[in-house]
């Protein structure tokens, strides 16, 4: 099974299912981070039981400028940096709380480049959702990750793939132009008529 199938088979749907519980306990939580080290098995299974913590962070961001897809992709890559730096997980936290401060940081690092390059104001990136949202806010954010999920089933297997292929990260776009003998505008292009085919099921 490569890496690309182990860190993106299903990832699309799980961390959509996925919201403010942590699936573990503490004491298995650290237990799952020590094998991870050393255990591929231990690494997947760690993996995908902390992908609550990117929808949960990610939704802080909404308002923010930038595509919820965007945001998602740029978690999930976030979460596997943390995964691939276990090395410097000293265990006096939760993973958890570990590997949402690096996504935290990757996101925080997309949103200062897009600000570099659309020249967007400052004021628009402290314009983010209420970090403490309220019993309609949780409802809303979970009718919105509902409605993607759905549009998400509504793509094609390619387009599906595609998707993976960038919100885990294993390739970017350069890499996958390369494998595919594609230009990199025409992935762009590709990419962002999938996306709006996702927001027009969305109605967004």
């Amino acid at each position: 099974m490569t890496k690309q199938r182990r860190y993106g088979i299903d990832v699309i749907n799980i961390y959509l299912t996925q919201l403010t519980n942590p699936k573990f306990s503490l004491e298995e939580e650290k237990g799952l981070a020590e094998r991870a080290r050393i255990d591929e098995k231990a690494r997947e299974e760690l993996l995908l039981g902390t992908l609550w913590v990117v929808p949960a962070i990610a939704n802080r961001f909404m308002g923010s400028g930038l595509d919820y897809i965007d945001l998602i992709g740029e978690g999930n890559y976030g979460l596997i940096k943390s995964i691939n730096s276990l090395d410097k997980f000293r265990g006096s936290s939760r993973f958890s709380t570990y590997a949402g401060e690096i996504i935290l940081n990757t996101i925080y690092d997309l949103l200062r480049k897009e600000k570099r390059q659309a020249k967007f104001k400052i004021e628009d990136f402290t314009k983010l959702v209420d970090q403490n949202p309220g019993p309609l806010e949780i409802l809303e954010r979970k009718e919105l990750l509902g409605n993607l999920e759905k549009a998400v089933e509504n793509l094609s297997q390619a387009e599906k793939s595609f998707l993976r292929s960038l919100f885990v990260k294993d390739k970017k776009i350069n890499a996958i132009a390369q494998s595919v003998n594609r230009k990199k505008l025409f992935l762009y292009r590709k990419r962002n008529k999938i996306f709006e085919k996702i927001k027009e099921k969305m109605k967004i």
